[in-house]
């Protein structure tokens, strides 16, 4: 009965956009204690994708209440890419962005998605597969500067996505998980990629190894870049993804919840944001 409610009220909180009621949806369905009771379902959201939920997961919890996730990035999606682009999702989660992606590009254009996680992984799959998008690759790999095996330090079960090859970053006891890593240049060498239009970017922390592992591919492509950076304070001359990107002719522009706001990259200041765009001269 409860759950009928509840799954009434989410109907409510979809359709009309209220995040106001957060701190209320939050007591009668708290993600952190549903562990052993969660409402499981499949979801059709406003752009016509459809996703497995599970309530349990923090950023599941936020589809079904809200029918959304990250939409001021999605909206540089729809702004920038054109049908039959091919992009790279890194750090996809359950494929919030990735399916996005693919709807835009469509079936002529190719998304390869990137989830080290193997239960998220399997999420990923199932999600890409319900929305029938041959065109979206998945691979449970994380990039990184070098390619090998590393130690995945995991999160508490809520919230999953948010593991991080950064042991800094955890705050979980779990034992960590070994995956595979592979850079991005040795990826797009060995996958024979051709063309490179967007490159989404959210690793929790690994942000620089990993861009050190995509400098030849970002400097033969000049792919849009959306990116989260945990090190947020820090932008400009201090902040060496800054530098790396800066010398390779981009534009940097914070992404903020309705604006965009351009960056100088020859001083420091503090930016209230972890989500940056970074735009190649033309």
């Amino acid at each position: 009965m409860l759950d009928k409610t509840i799954c009434r009220i989410a109907n409510k909180t979809r359709k009309y956009k209220l995040h106001k009621l957060d701190p209320l949806l939050r007591k009668l369905h708290n993600p952190d204690k549903r562990q052993q009771h969660s409402i499981n379902q499949i979801l059709r959201l406003s752009n016509g994708l459809f996703y497995h939920i599970d309530t349990a997961s923090y950023l599941e919890w936020t589809l079904f209440f809200y029918g959304e996730y990250d939409s001021y990035i999605q909206s540089i999606f729809r702004s920038l890419l054109r049908q039959g682009d091919i992009t790279i999702d890194v750090g996809a989660n359950i494929g919030i962005h990735t399916l996005e992606q693919a709807r835009i590009v469509g079936n002529t254009g190719t998304v390869y998605s990137f989830e080290p996680h193997p239960v998220i992984y399997e999420k990923l799959k199932k999600n890409i597969k319900l929305n029938h998008m041959h065109w979206v690759e998945a691979f449970p790999i994380a990039l990184s500067d070098q390619s090998g095996n590393a130690q995945l330090f995991g999160f508490d079960n809520a919230n999953q996505g948010t593991s991080s090859l950064e042991n800094k970053m955890s705050s979980s006891k779990a034992n960590p998980l070994t995956i595979q890593t592979q850079t991005l240049d040795s990826f797009v060498t060995e996958q024979k990629i051709n063309a490179l239009h967007l490159l989404k970017v959210d690793i929790e922390g690994h942000e620089l190894k990993f861009f050190l592992g995509a400098l030849k591919t970002i400097a033969q492509f000049k792919p849009i870049i959306v990116f989260e950076d945990s090190e947020k304070n820090i932008i400009g001359r201090k902040n060496i993804i800054t530098k790396l990107l800066q010398k390779l002719s981009y534009t940097m522009y914070a992404i903020h919840y309705n604006h965009l706001q351009e960056i100088s990259l020859f001083e420091d200041k503090e930016i209230a944001t972890y989500n940056f765009l970074a735009l190649p001269s033309l």
